[in-house]
């Protein structure tokens, strides 16, 4: 049995119509919640774990909405993507300024493309690149900042992740999961995944190896060879997972532990545990942002963020 010490949960509430969590800076010192309310609209609210209080207010431009974010440069910058997909936001966390830089990727290609015609995109983990999906086919490098884009990889498909060191970008394509290298535009590996329903794919912390999603269960493979470690199709779609900084342990969004050299489930937590969810640097703590809770009769939504201690969890010897 594995010991797990599981201290209270804190406790942060916003009076705010629609509050829910966002993710988690790499190592868990803060999380980052969404917020909508009529009279100020929606805001990013930045919490910091240590001290239970929210530490600033981010602004969100009137006329947009916020899809999703994700923390970057060890959290520097928190980068997100409109919810029509079309603008690309950026804060600078360290800067202290709360509004955001905003970008469009107007590009034309002179070929009459409409310039916003793209369909999926990711950050790269610096917060410097987009991995930009074309309707026209290919992906490309494109910096915000400067407007520079690179010459569409020979992918055409959904990039997926990069590697934590972003000098690797995984590409969901027809065939399946292309590994490129994105200094020099070179295909690495090619997987023909049997499974066209991929949900998710997350590298390990060195890059040695990623976890892919699907509808019908979960895969490792080996970034290096391409070749396939281990499969469980007897777990469903999470969403949401970390591996520990070791890459022994893999943890699930839903509380599921699993040994990451076997794919195993090895323990489950207790206690309805849900959402985001990131490993701290040293591996000793799991951070999780939990369901939503309503508070009556005020109408406002709470959100309990537990954690848990693991000072025995360990992988395989």
């Amino acid at each position: 049995p594995l010991g797990l010490d599981i201290h209270g949960g804190l406790e942060l509430s916003l009076e705010s119509d629609d509050f829910s969590p966002f993710g988690w800076n790499p190592d868990g010192e803060y999380a980052i919640f969404d917020a909508y309310s009529p009279a100020k609209g929606e805001s990013l609210y930045l919490w910091e774990s240590r001290t239970n209080k929210m530490i600033q207010e981010l602004s969100v431009p009137a006329n947009l909405g916020i899809e999703s974010t994700t923390f970057c440069s060890g959290g520097r910058f928190l980068v997100g993507r409109s919810t029509g997909g079309r603008d690309f936001l950026r804060w600078d966390l360290k800067s202290g300024d709360p509004t955001p830089q905003v970008w469009n990727d107007e590009w034309d290609e002179g070929d009459g493309e409409d310039p916003h015609e793209f369909d999926n995109a990711c950050w790269s983990p610096d917060g410097i690149l987009i991995a930009i999906e074309r309707n026209s086919g290919g992906i490309c490098l494109w910096n915000p900042e400067t407007d520079q884009h690179s010459q569409p990889l020979g992918a055409k498909g959904i990039p997926l992740a990069w590697s934590n060191d972003g000098t690797r970008l995984a590409i969901h394509t027809i065939d399946g999961i292309e590994v490129w290298d994105t200094s020099n535009a070179n295909l690495l590996h090619t997987i023909k995944y049997p499974d066209q329903d991929l949900e998710n794919l997350v590298w390990s912390a060195d890059g040695l190896r990623f976890v892919c999603e699907t509808t019908r269960g979960m895969a490792a493979w080996d970034s290096t060879t391409g070749e396939r470690i281990w499969t469980n199709y007897d777990i469903g779609v999470h969403g949401n997972l970390a591996w520990s900084p070791d890459g022994t342990l893999i943890v699930l969004g839903q509380g599921l532990i699993l040994d990451a050299i076997t794919g195993r489930v090895i323990h489950s937590l207790e206690g309805g545990v849900d959402g985001p969810v990131v490993w701290s640097i040293n591996g000793e703590r799991l951070y999780f942002g939990n369901r939503i809770l309503f508070r009556h009769p005020q109408d406002a939504r709470e959100t309990a963020l537990k954690f848990l201690e693991m000072p025995s969890i360990s992988g395989p010897k």
